[in-house]
């Protein structure tokens, strides 16, 4: 019997679905129409592939939410924000980071400004720093901010 897949696979099959798309109709499309993206270049293709593996490093289960992971894989990550409703500010996501016991806030990773109580620090983190903070042994979930709503 074979294994349902992790959340991990998934994840990554959706993301990298953009870059491989329909594998069977480029054999029944035409000839002269082209069917590459101006926008897209080799360099993008292995950026992607490189977030990839990071996320590849991961343990099961992940210490960083799905949401999150999914806006770190994207080629266009305002609109994974947007979509998401996730809050970006210059390239950063708003976060939630769940420290574990007697865990020191990785520094390398948060801005000076930042709210630290307990064991949870809230602070805009980098994108491209997401899965380097949820590898770091006092981090135990990196989780998106969600804003009190009142009642």
């Amino acid at each position: 019997m074979t294994a349902p897949p992790t959340r991990r696979a998934l994840l990554l099959a959706l993301a990298s679905a953009p870059l491989t798309g329909c594998l069977g109709a480029a054999d029944d499309a035409p000839s002269d129409v082209t069917t590459d993206d101006p926008q897209m270049t080799d360099t993008d293709d292995s950026q992607s592939a490189d977030r990839r593996q990071q996320v590849e490093q991961l343990p099961e289960p992940s210490p960083l939410s799905d949401d999150l992971t999914e806006l770190f894989l994207a080629d266009d990550r305002e609109s994974v924000a947007q979509q998401r409703d996730l809050t970006l500010r210059d390239g950063a996501v708003q976060v939630e980071i769940a420290l574990t016991a007697n865990g020191d806030p990785p520094t390398e990773y948060l801005p000076e400004e930042r709210s630290e109580y307990g064991d949870t620090v809230i602070a805009y983190v980098a994108v491209g720093d997401l899965v380097d903070l949820a590898l770091d042994d006092d981090v135990k979930r990196v989780t998106r901010r969600f804003e009190p709503q009142p009642t």
